[in-house]
């Protein structure tokens, strides 16, 4: 009887560990879906929510960041770069779809995108800043781009305002891969060529419902 007791006891010890796994992931889970619940701050970009899961018909909720600093609120990001820590310099499929760190450098996936603009009317907002400071944008009033069977063509862009240079009405029909990595020296000038923003620290592009 007195050799029962080390078996038992290398029984029980497996069986604590993993019960201990077991706690950890559960904590782990908690923790995620706390921090999920803290960035989406009521499921949308109408108020100062850091994310917002997007409900589009016969498709997937779309997880995407938002921001209501810049423009004011109900804008949603499709593309954010700061420091060069991502690599934009991606393939076709990777750039379908989508890449980076919704709290960091970002773009939101060409499927996601058109799904958005095909729901219903967006307009577009482009936000660039330099390392002074000094900022430029340019805002367009209905952007839409095609499907992937049309290549993801910038279909449309409505009416531009801004100052910074309108260069993505040169765009209109090409495929928005070749698009989307427009040159920022060019966005920094004014509609005149005139250069006015020194080498760009920040850029991101919004997408904002007509609706709201």
């Amino acid at each position: 009887m007195s050799m029962a007791s080390p078996a038992k006891n290398e029984t029980q010890a497996p069986t604590t560990k993993y019960l201990q796994t077991i706690i950890e992931l559960k904590d782990k889970q908690l923790a995620e879906q706390s921090e999920l619940l803290e960035m989406l701050g009521g499921s949308d970009c109408q108020r100062n929510s850091i994310a917002s899961i997007l409900r589009l018909p016969h498709t997937e909720p779309i997880l995407a960041p938002c921001d209501s600093k810049i423009a004011g609120p109900g804008w949603i990001v499709i593309q954010r770069r700061i420091d060069g820590t991502e690599s934009f310099n991606l393939n076709w499929e990777e750039y379908k779809k989508g890449f980076g760190d919704i709290k960091g450098e970002y773009f939101i996936g060409l499927e996601d995108m058109y799904l958005i603009t095909q729901s219903q009317p967006h307009e577009l907002y482009i936000h660039l800043e330099d390392f002074n400071n000094e900022t430029r944008y340019a805002r367009y009033s209905n952007f839409l781009i095609g499907s992937e069977e049309e290549s993801y063509k910038l279909l449309q862009l409505g009416n531009y305002s801004g100052n910074a240079s309108n260069i993505m009405q040169y765009h209109i029909n090409n495929a928005l891969p070749k698009s989307n990595i427009y040159s920022l020296e060019d966005l920094g000038k004014n509609n005149d060529g005139e250069r006015h923003l020194k080498s760009v620290k920040f850029t991101q592009s919004m997408i904002r419902a007509k609706s709201y």
